[in-house]
C-alpha cells in the first residue's frame, strides 16, 4: 500500500506530493486537472520491471500510438 507519493514532471503534474493516503483514496476534480495523470504515475510506478512496455500500453490507450513509427 502506498503511504504517500510524489510526482515530478509528468504530464500537467510538476510537482505534486500527497501524504497519508488510506486505504480507499478517492479523485475529484474538474476536467483535465490530472486525476488521470496521477492514476498513469501509479501505475507506471508499480510496473517499474519494463517502464517501455507500460508506457506504450498507456499512449495506446490514450489512442497516441499512430505517433510513433513501427
Amino acid at each position: 500500500m502506498l503511504n504517500d507519493l510524489t510526482v515530478q514532471n509528468y504530464r500537467c503534474l510538476k510537482d505534486l506530493h500527497i501524504k497519508d493516503f488510506a486505504r480507499v483514496n478517492l479523485l475529484v476534480g474538474m476536467n483535465n486537472s490530472g486525476k488521470t495523470s496521477l492514476l498513469e504515475a501509479i501505475y507506471l510506478l508499480v510496473n517499474q520491471d519494463d517502464v517501455y512496455l507500460s508506457l506504450i500500453e498507456l499512449l495506446h490507450n490514450r489512442a497516441e500510438t499512430n505517433k510513433f513509427p513501427g
